[in-house]
């Protein structure tokens, strides 16, 4: 049990931190001036300090490598049921996605689910809607019950 916590939680943390600074890398000027989950001065700094979260490094070395660490810790614990830890990590996958997106839109546009250009990967491209990320939420969510 103690496996899977390790790997829950640190995916979750890992797509957190990685959320909050793609989102800070990919912003405007203007949206990195005005957004309140990220201090400008890149600092180490903790909580709520000119009225910003955390530091850009507090969530890349902090949220980041910590939640990396855990599922690290997690994977070398191991379990019994490969199966079920194959699941766990589909499920961890799709669910950090949808907690990835939602804290890369909060930083880059100030909303949880903005309109936004499709998905190019080499020469296709995929449109993007609310719908698509409440699916891949629901099919991570699947993959946990199927686990347990």
């Amino acid at each position: 049990m103690l496996t899977i916590v390790f790997i829950i939680f640190g995916s979750l943390l890992y797509f957190i931190g990685e959320g909050f600074t793609e989102g800070y890398t990919w912003s405007t000027e203007e949206r990195r001036k005005i957004n309140k989950f990220i201090r400008r001065d890149n600092s180490f700094e903790g909580f709520i300090t000119d009225g910003f979260a955390l530091g850009y490094h507090t969530y890349r070395v902090g949220f980041e490598n910590l939640g990396l660490i855990l599922v690290m810790v997690g994977f070398s614990l191991g379990t019994s049921e490969p199966l079920k830890l194959v699941q766990i990590i589909l499920g961890c996958a799709c669910i950090g996605v949808f907690v990835y997106e939602r804290c890369f839109n909060l930083v880059s546009y100030g909303k949880l689910f903005p309109k936004k250009s499709p998905y190019k990967v080499f020469n296709f491209k995929f449109k993007r809607t609310v719908t698509q990320d409440f699916l891949l939420l629901a099919i991570g969510i699947v993959f946990f019950l199927i686990a347990f």
